[in-house]
Parts: structure tokens; C-alpha cells; sequence
């Protein structure tokens, strides 16, 4: 199976930019009191990460 580094390319392209997408909007969801404390060492971050089937 021949690499076709065109393709390649392309599909990085596309997976950056709906990577991009959605850390854009997650940011906009996030605030710092949702931050939970729990000791020195231990910081907890809810997750409202929803997996989806491709």
C-alpha cells in the first residue's frame, strides 16, 4: 500500500481544525470555580466530555 503523503496531509488538516473547533468551544463552557481542590497533589476538573460513535 502506497503513502500519499497529499492525504495525509489533508486529513491532519481537517482533524486539526475540528480538533481546534472543539477546544475552542469547550474553553468557552470552562470557569476556574469549577476547579476542585482535593489535596497537594490532586486537582479534579469535572468533564462534560461526551464521546460520540463515529
Amino acid at each position: 500500500m502506497p503513502i500519499n503523503l497529499e492525504t495525509i496531509c489533508q486529513k491532519v488538516c481537517e482533524l486539526s481544525k475540528t480538533t481546534g473547533a472543539f477546544i475552542l468551544a469547550e474553553r468557552s463552557k470552562f470557569s476556574t470555580t469549577q476547579i476542585e481542590i482535593k489535596g497537594k497533589k490532586m486537582i479534579l476538573f469535572p468533564m462534560s466530555i461526551k464521546l460520540r460513535k463515529s
